[in-house]
């Protein structure tokens, strides 16, 4: 979920943080990689596929309010 406000998240020294709540790490391929999409097999008749290019990591944070809506789902 995305409401658009900014957050301000404080991490301590003990790997606890607080301001927001953190939904872990993922990669997407990176724009101007020359990379392409490798076929690695199949499941449930649907191709299974790698990026063989450069990939970019973004950290997922979300504010308490969508935090909290996302699990009335």
């Amino acid at each position: 979920m995305e409401c658009g406000k900014t957050i301000e998240i404080t991490i301590f020294e003990d790997d606890t943080y607080e301001g927001g709540n953190y939904f872990g790490e993922f990669t997407v391929p990176e724009e101007e990689s020359e990379g392409e999409y490798e076929k690695t097999g199949e499941w449930e008749g649907y191709d299974v596929v790698k990026w063989t290019g450069k990939k970019v990591s973004h950290e997922y944070w979300e504010c308490d309010d969508c935090a909290g809506s996302s699990q009335d789902v």
